[in-house]
């Protein structure tokens, strides 16, 4: 803390671009597994993926039967509306064979539901809080009741969306797809009924209640700006008012392989006169591809015209903490296998995928990464495709590869996004809360 031995210290210092690119330990063992077989893994990935289809078609009896034991839940979060079946239990063969630390905890929730409320299970190799967020949850008794007291004020209270049609849409496509379940009958101790969603046939009926209590939270309109510039709205779920988020405890904190990690693994790979490129993939759905524990624990009302539906999820939602969490220990799994079994140095962000590779070996790892998921029923967007090329938008900014640099920079649309809400504020001489989410990214 010594102001004098600092200012000595940095005299030193060696700029991190001088350092030598740190990379985690798996991502390093890959790299080294590369180089060993370097000329030969086109022809070794290509094998690979013909062996996985060989082992999901020798798995077919033993994934059915694993599928029809499933809580029912769980089952239609794992079954596609054209009847294709997630392939799980190959998925933990593999990993399972290949020694996969810390698989047990995400074997029982990959088989029996992720757990949304309540202590949550850590990630392999994640780094233990440092703070105390996440160490003092409500505990149940007390969410049960703020939980209930929540909702009747909703209730009571609560006034329709302006985009209300649009998020009951998308509801009633999720019932379609058996994401999301409904529309049900209030319990008895609620202060209003809730109604059916008469717009669409198949949920123009209330059901009853499969079990009670039922834990719910409020869907609401998040505004949002695609990727194509445009407009988009988006149905968010408020678990942190409806006290969901305060039952959480965590040790750690997930990881997620930003923008520097890209920039590493482009520095350890660099050889003088090497022209690599990045590809980028993102997964279709990302936390709607996996179940969650207890849908009773899930809940959401939707204010329509018609007046409040009520609903549940069969998957990790957006808004709940605990996706965060189990959807990243799921991700740290899908790029370990790539990397222990077909060397691609795979990253991830959440639900965007992606890496940086040599030029004879970079399309054979896109599309093997790409073919792998497709396999074992985890699906990923073809709109958001990034075929290896020396410039890709990852994760809002833009990386353009040279020869003999890496330049980061921006999305123009976004800069002038954010040029243009800062402009307001300044001219407002006011922050509002919405714009400093917006303005935090």
């Amino acid at each position: 803390d010594d102001p004098d031995t600092h200012w000595r210290n940095s005299l030193t210092c060696q700029h991190p671009m001088h350092q030598r690119p740190r990379l985690e330990p798996g991502l390093y063992n890959c790299s080294r597994m590369q180089k060993h077989f370097h000329r030969r893994w086109q022809q070794i990935r290509q094998a690979i993926i013909q062996d996985l289809q060989h082992l999901i078609d020798e798995f077919a009896d033993k994934t059915a039967q694993w599928l029809e034991a499933r809580p029912q839940h769980v089952k239609k979060a794992y079954q596609s509306r054209d009847g294709a079946c997630t392939q799980i239990p190959v998925l933990l063969h593999l990993a399972h064979l290949l020694q996969m630390p810390g698989l047990d905890l995400l074997t029982d929730e990959l088989n029996q539901g992720f757990h949304m409320i309540g202590a949550i299970n850590p990630g392999t190799g994640w780094r233990r809080r440092a703070d105390n967020k996440y160490q003092q949850p409500l505990d149940l008794e007390t969410f049960h009741q703020l939980n209930h007291e929540f909702i009747q004020d909703k209730l009571q209270s609560h006034k329709v969306d302006p985009y209300a049609n649009t998020m009951a849409k998308e509801i009633a496509d999720e019932v379609a797809s058996h994401r999301m379940n409904g529309p049900y009958r209030a319990p008895a101790n609620w202060c209003k009924p809730t109604t059916s969603l008469p717009d669409f046939e198949h949920t123009s009926e209330v059901k009853d209640l499969p079990s009670q209590p039922i834990l719910t939270s409020v869907a609401f309109a998040i505004h949002q700006i695609g990727s194509d510039g445009k407009n988009k709205i988006r149905r968010g779920e408020d678990w942190r008012r409806s006290f969901h988020n305060s039952t959480i405890q965590a040790i750690d904190a997930p990881h997620h392989h930003n923008i520097q990690c890209y920039v590493d693994l482009a520095r350890h790979i660099h050889r003088p006169g090497l022209n690599l490129k990045l590809w980028g993939q993102d997964h279709e759905g990302a936390y709607r591809q996996l179940p969650v524990r207890d849908p009773a624990q899930t809940g959401v009302i939707l204010f329509t015209t018609h007046g409040p539906t009520l609903w549940t999820h069969n998957v990790l939602l957006f808004g709940a903490t605990a996706s965060v969490w189990g959807y990243n220990r799921f991700g740290d799994i899908m790029i370990w296998l790539p990397r222990a079994l077909m060397g691609i140095p795979a990253l991830h962000y959440v639900d965007d995928f992606g890496s940086i590779d040599e030029p004879d070996l970079v399309d054979s790892a896109f599309y093997a990464f790409t073919e792998f998921h497709d396999l074992l029923n985890f699906k990923m967007k073809p709109s958001k495709a990034q075929p290896p090329k020396e410039s890709h938008k990852m994760q809002g900014v833009i990386i353009d590869i040279h020869c003999d640099f890496i330049q980061i920079q921006a999305e123009p649309r976004r800069r002038q996004r954010m040029i243009s809400s800062l402009q307001r504020i300044l001219d407002a001489d006011q922050l509002k809360p919405d714009e400093a989410a917006t303005v935090a990214g």
